[in-house]
């Protein structure tokens, strides 16, 4: 019997202006998935804008050249860390084509070098969408650095069991707790509690961080410091690759 939470809102963005993030400038090679874009401050890969009277943040990607890329595309991460814990929940519209692999993830900047390069340092995947793929896809990375990394949870139990219209904008959610981790599909908090299609709950039992000579370090870690949050429409890669897309 896990403990529950009740949350009320202490941060909401509603974009109109970029003051809590900063755009990532960075070769798609740097992302250790072989991405073929290269991250662009440009205006045309990331802005703002209206969408039925509603500030909105567009991140796109073009057939570009940038340097010895042939794609540039945008991400952006916060400029402060959230947490450690809390309920994030992200509204998003997310594409789908040939070769596209978007993300909403968290990792911890500021603290990466604590535990460690990822994933030993931890890394909350909330949503990732590959190509034409109808499903949306979520997972928690931890352990040791590669090769000696975990995760989980793993295939079939990492993606929401649920038809999605991708046609129209979702609420992508983690639940992060001291004793869990739950993802979320369209939630809402309501009194205080969450409401929404349920995803994966990952106890804090399956998660550890292990120090570059292999040793464990404390319980809780690496999912007890503060992670920004990262946004990201990357172009091809492994997975996409994988995919012959």
């Amino acid at each position: 019997n896990l403990k529950e939470y009740t949350y009320t809102l202490e941060f909401q963005d509603l974009f109109e202006n970029l003051d809590n993030w900063v755009v990532d400038v960075m070769p798609g090679i740097s992302s250790g998935n072989n991405e073929i874009q290269h991250y662009s401050d440009s205006p045309d890969n990331v802005f703002l804008t209206k969408i039925d009277n509603q500030n909105v943040l567009v991140l796109r990607s073009l057939e570009r050249k940038y340097g010895n890329y042939n794609y540039t595309s945008g991400k952006v991460y916060s400029k402060l860390p959230f947490g450690p814990y809390g309920f994030y929940n992200i509204k998003a519209k997310v594409p789908k084509d040939n070769c596209l692999f978007p993300a909403i993830w968290m990792l911890p900047l500021e603290e990466r070098y604590q535990y460690g390069r990822s994933p030993s340092c931890g890394e909350m995947d909330i949503m990732e969408s590959i190509c034409k793929d109808k499903r949306a896809f979520y997972v928690a990375h931890y352990g040791g650095t590669y090769p000696n990394n975990d995760k989980s949870p793993d295939f079939p139990n990492n993606f929401f069991q649920v038809e999605i219209n991708w046609d129209y904008p979702h609420y992508f959610g983690v639940e992060w707790q001291p004793e869990y981790m739950k993802f979320w599909l369209d939630a809402r908090v309501v009194n205080g509690k969450v409401e929404g299609i349920e995803g994966a709950r990952i106890s804090s039992e399956e998660w550890y961080s292990l120090t570059n000579e292999g040793e464990l370090r404390h319980k809780g870690a690496p999912f007890d410091v503060p992670f920004n949050l990262i946004m990201n429409l990357a172009v091809g890669g492994n997975w996409a690759n994988s995919l012959n897309c």
